[in-house]
């Protein structure tokens, strides 16, 4: 007579174990729901992660232009400061100048200088020096001398014994003027020109 194991033993009442589809279905139903409200959730953060990344990208181009609108300032600025600051240099060098134009590049010029001198300068015109021409010299025209003084209190009372040279008909071409730097000069011109309009 075959024995049976105690625990394989089935009691005639007993039926297999009766798989409850309904709740199956429903359990997976609320886990898909789950995941797609999960999912929805994710994308609404991405969306707004991305909406964030844009504001920002956005934020960091203002900031770069913002910077290479300062930086560009901050550099006409300062090519500004070092245009005047050149110019006030040119001028303070040119303080103590006088430039002498209509001489003659010639040993007659050189003595009609010193004649000039001997009228505007009459004290120390030996002390100058009256060799120093401005700009290249060319068969067309004649080259200023400049003339330096030891201070500007000197070229001034040089300048002023000027009217000293009117009626004298050797210096009729001749005329001395205060040295100006190029921006000076481009002022006094159109200041000039705006006078005659």
């Amino acid at each position: 007579m075959p024995t049976t194991s105690p625990d394989r033993q089935t009691s005639p009442h007993s039926s297999p174990k009766k798989i409850d589809l309904d709740l199956i279905y429903k359990t997976m139903l609320k886990q898909f729901k789950d995941v797609k409200d999960t999912q929805s959730h994710i994308m609404k953060r991405l969306d707004n992660m991305e909406a964030e990344k844009e504001k920002l990208v956005e934020n960091q181009i203002a900031m770069q232009e913002s910077l290479t609108s300062f930086q560009n300032e901050v550099k006409s600025d300062f090519q500004n400061f070092e245009e005047k600051y050149d110019e006030e240099i040119r001028k303070i060098r040119k303080l103590n100048n006088l430039v002498v134009m209509g001489i003659p590049e010639t040993n007659d010029g050189q003595k009609l200088l010193t004649d000039l001198l001997k009228i505007i300068y009459p004290t120390s015109y030996t002390s100058l020096k009256l060799d120093e021409r401005i700009g290249q010299l060319t068969t067309s025209s004649l080259r200023p001398v400049r003339l330096r003084f030891s201070s500007a209190t000197e070229r001034q009372l040089a300048l002023d014994n000027c009217k000293n040279l009117k009626g004298l008909v050797q210096f009729d071409k001749i005329s001395v003027k205060k040295d100006l730097t190029r921006k000076q000069q481009e002022l006094k011109q159109n200041s000039s020109t705006n006078k005659i309009s």
